[in-house]
């Protein structure tokens, strides 16, 4: 599990024991950006550190308080909590759990975008902001689907003092799309090399010939997506399998090997990669991570399931 991950599954929970213990400024309350902060300041910056830490480690970036009669409160449940997730135990009922309609009405809107999955849309915190927000598009993503939560958290106080929903802000130099609780930016997808238009599944394997691109180089892709785009390689089912051949043979030796089979592709890709328009490789899914709809060269939709 990477470190993202791990603190992701975190903030879930503090965000459940903040809205149980009545939000901020209350005795127990646990600020995530300063939690996560003091864990990384004590080393915790790697999946193997993250593990070796005990549960006495993480009781120091958790606050202590005292009852009314000076009882000293020490948080470790919550502590033993966070360091289980950081050992991988329990890890099928620790992550992402479900918060339910009652803990969702008493947390803060902070808490609620931090706990926001943006490709769960019908739970109790998507259900929440969809309601503060009347519908309106708030949600901001950093990159992919990983969800801006300054902006996002911004965005919905905004909409919350009634003012409409943006469809689009500039952060720093970029303009960013701002979407609705339930809609995604387009999840791209690594491009077939011999089949233009066609996806290559999470793993590499191509539809089409059953085998794996997983490892083959990028510019060893582009220059098989250049040679087929100008006609060098012939797409066939025999011609597919013989340039798979080819790439996987052990003395493969990349860019030259192919440049000498296949001479013209290797004119077009020095020129393309001097203007900087070799392509890209990737194609997108769908603004839901539908599948794609994808031509052939016979014109038929075909669609990847």
């Amino acid at each position: 599990m990477s470190v993202e991950s791990m603190f992701t599954r975190i903030r879930v929970i503090l965000a459940e024991h903040n809205a149980a213990i009545g939000g901020a400024g209350q005795p127990g309350f646990v600020e995530p950006s300063d939690f996560e902060s003091c864990i990384k300041m004590m080393g915790g910056t790697n999946e193997d550190r993250l593990k070796r830490m005990s549960y006495e480690d993480i009781l120091q970036c958790l606050p202590h308080s005292q009852t009314k009669t000076g009882v000293k409160i020490t948080p470790t449940p919550l502590a033993k909590d966070i360091a289980a997730i950081f050992r991988g135990k329990d890890e099928e009922n620790e992550t992402r759990r479900p918060v339910i309609g009652l803990r969702a009405e008493r947390m803060t809107i902070e808490e609620l975008v931090k706990a926001f999955d943006p490709e769960e849309s019908t739970n109790a915190v998507a259900k929440r902001l969809k309601e503060i927000s009347r519908g309106e598009p708030f949600v901001v993503f950093s990159e992919g689907r990983i969800v801006d939560v300054v902006t996002t958290t911004e965005l919905l106080k905004e909409v919350k003092a009634a003012y409409p929903g943006r469809t689009k802000i500039q952060i720093g130099n970029q303009i960013k799309a701002v979407y609705k609780i339930g809609s995604l930016p387009d999840a791209m997808a690594d491009e077939n090399p011999l089949y233009p238009g066609r996806v290559l599944r999470p793993d590499g394997t191509c539809d089409q010939t059953g085998r794996s691109w997983r490892g083959i180089p990028l510019g060893v892709r582009q220059f098989i997506r250049v040679a087929v785009s100008i006609g060098d390689i012939k797409v066939t089912m025999e011609a597919a399998h013989s340039v798979l051949d080819l790439i996987m043979n052990p003395n493969f030796d990349e860019i030259s090997k192919l440049s000498e089979r296949y001479q013209n592709a290797a004119i077009e890709f020095d020129r393309l990669s001097k203007s900087g328009g070799l392509p890209k490789m990737v194609i997108p899914m769908g603004g839901n991570g539908a599948s794609p709809q994808v031509k052939l060269n016979n014109g038929n939709k075909v669609i990847m399931g």
